[in-house]
């Protein structure tokens, strides 16, 4: 991290020690106002992101998802439907169910309109 110079003169400095562990690149701004960078050495800093369901943003492995086929974001398992017209992959944002037969069919909006 950055250095703490003390006040009295002497060339004694201190590290600069944030609360929280710092991402990889993030900036940390010292007691004279500067901004320092991160000195977490390489492999071992924290994950920036970390991969999630485009729609209901859990994470889950990385296995579970597929991309829509509509709006291309990864969807999990879960939230995740096939159409019934065409067969194509796609999220429960871009789907329509319809309830007016017998039995529910789940539509992407392409094969809808």
């Amino acid at each position: 991290m950055g250095t703490i110079w003390k006040a009295d003169g002497g060339e004694k400095c201190t590290e600069a020690q944030p609360s929280q562990p710092l991402l990889k690149g993030q900036t940390l701004i010292g007691q004279d106002g500067r901004l320092t960078k991160s000195s977490c050495p390489q492999g071992k800093g924290v994950a920036v992101s970390v991969p999630r369901c485009g729609v209901c943003q859990k994470s889950q492995g990385v296995d579970a998802r597929t991309t829509c086929s509509q709006c291309d974001r990864l969807a999990c398992s879960s939230c995740s439907r096939q159409c019934s017209s065409c067969s194509s992959q796609c999220c429960s944002v871009c789907t329509v169910v319809d309830y007016s037969s017998q039995f529910e069919t789940t539509v992407c909006w392409s094969c809808s309109s």
